[in-house]
């Protein structure tokens, strides 16, 4: 297989921090003053001064890392053949994952000259405090081979994937292996899977729920506003109107002067030198070009759909709306500065934090690398998103769009896309701005 790693989706995954009110993951909620306290403080609150100061010396080492791995002609980050992944564990420690162990020192020896740098720097973290070193089976970049060739035959050949009712796979750093998801989780399907769509000894395969609904039509809207008890009255209409992501802030889409859907802002974006916004594209059953943006008042107009990228033709999920010249989005959410930096570097073990118009702001865990890949339905059409983050970021109806955010430097990490109360896909900046043409701006 492939030994390269494409350079927009390559390394493992990302933890972002959180926001107020946080949500824990056995359900306990806090709340700290944004305003004063660091990025260390609200990690060593969360998890512990231990654990704080063990994540962001892993970290910092893990982006070094990457730095200092060479690239192809076209593009891609290239991986040592003996190299299985890496991933921050619960202690905020780093754990490499290696090859046929022991690797023996030195390195260097017998390896190709180009790639002498990056061995001696493996060698180097092998023994750096706070390192474990575990032996897998497999390269990380045959993981990653494995997910671009499901990849590409899901855009090709979705049929073959209903057949097998596979709704979703995604690349476990921790397990070693791609992980695909079956709806019909017997021994007869995983054996259809094998034969007719894809076959790898580095495959496993779990249960599904099925493919997931994306969208919240109106009737589920009006509910969601009623529980939130927020009316027209509460929009303050301004000569220049300055809004938020923030939770209640939804946005409605009016097609042909009817109301087909609400979600969340997104990011900050340029587009042919346009003002705007990101959000999701599956939308109202699929965003479309001239689809009007309306903030939940259904009365203040905010944008339009310039162009939104649908997720059946391209699979990825983002839509870019042109923004009024009296309207600007808030470049801050939980009192954090969102810059117009991407991030690239993305490892399972991070945190990653989310802001969403329904559950507001809150944090998860990164439990799977930008290989993740969500089915689902849009509009009654069966779709398929490509290359997501996936974390346990709580998510619901009327989220879909909302930002996801690195709470250290306010970078981006891309918008929310859909998934399950226990499951969440975020779209990537770099493959939205990639396929669009557009950019991060602060």
């Amino acid at each position: 297989m492939k030994k390269t790693v494409n350079k927009f989706i390559a390394v493992m995954v990302v933890f972002v921090l959180c926001l107020t009110p946080i949500q824990m993951s056995a359900g306990q909620a806090y709340v700290l003053d944004y305003e004063t306290a660091s990025p260390f403080d609200l990690l060593a609150a969360e998890r512990g001064v231990e654990f704080a100061t063990n994540y962001v010396r892993t970290l910092t080492m893990l982006n070094n890392f990457v730095d200092s791995l060479p690239i192809s002609r076209t593009g891609e980050l290239m991986f040592p053949e003996y190299f299985g992944g890496a991933y921050i564990d619960g202690d905020g420690n780093a754990v490499l994952l290696m090859v046929n162990m022991p690797v023996v020192p030195p390195v260097l020896e017998g390896r190709d000259v180009a790639q002498r740098p990056i061995n001696a720097h493996i060698e180097q973290m092998q023994t750096s405090e706070g390192v474990a070193v575990r032996e897998v089976e497999f390269a990380y970049s045959d993981l990653w081979a494995a997910i671009h060739a499901l990849n590409d035959l899901s855009q090709y050949a979705p049929e073959l994937f209903d057949e097998a009712t596979a709704y979703g796979w995604h690349l476990d750093v921790i397990g070693n292996r791609v992980v695909v998801e079956l709806y019909d989780f017997t021994d007869e399907t995983i054996d259809l899977f094998r034969t007719t769509v894809f076959d790898a000894p580095l495959l496993a395969f779990v249960q599904s729920d099925g493919p997931i609904v994306l969208g919240c039509d109106m009737l589920y809207a009006d509910a969601l506003q009623d529980s939130y008890h927020m009316s027209a009255g509460e929009i303050s209409v301004t000569p220049f109107n300055t809004i938020s992501g923030g939770v209640g802030e939804w946005i409605y889409v009016q097609r042909n002067r009817t109301w087909v859907a609400i979600g969340s802002i997104g990011y900050r974006a340029t587009l042919g030198g346009a003002r705007g916004f990101m959000t999701a594209a599956h939308l109202g059953g699929g965003l479309r070009s001239g689809d009007t943006i309306y903030l939940r008042d259904r009365t203040t107009r905010i944008g339009r759909v310039a162009n939104a990228n649908h997720v059946r033709l391209q699979g990825f999920d983002a839509a870019f709306i042109t923004l009024e010249p009296n309207v600007e989005i808030r470049n801050t959410t939980a009192g954090v500065a969102i810059s117009s930096h991407i991030v690239s570097h993305i490892f399972v073990g991070q945190e990653i934090a989310a802001t969403g118009a329904t559950l507001g702001s809150r944090f998860g865990q990164v439990t799977s690398s930008s290989g993740g890949t969500m089915s689902g339905t849009v509009g009654g059409v069966h779709v398929t998103v490509n290359n997501t983050i996936m974390s346990n970021l709580a998510g619901t109806h009327g989220d879909s769009g909302g930002i996801v955010f690195c709470i250290f430097t306010g970078g981006v990490f891309g918008i929310i896309s859909g998934g399950t109360t226990a499951v969440a896909h975020t779209s990537r900046a770099t493959e939205i701005n990639r396929a669009l043409g557009s950019s991060v701006r602060r």
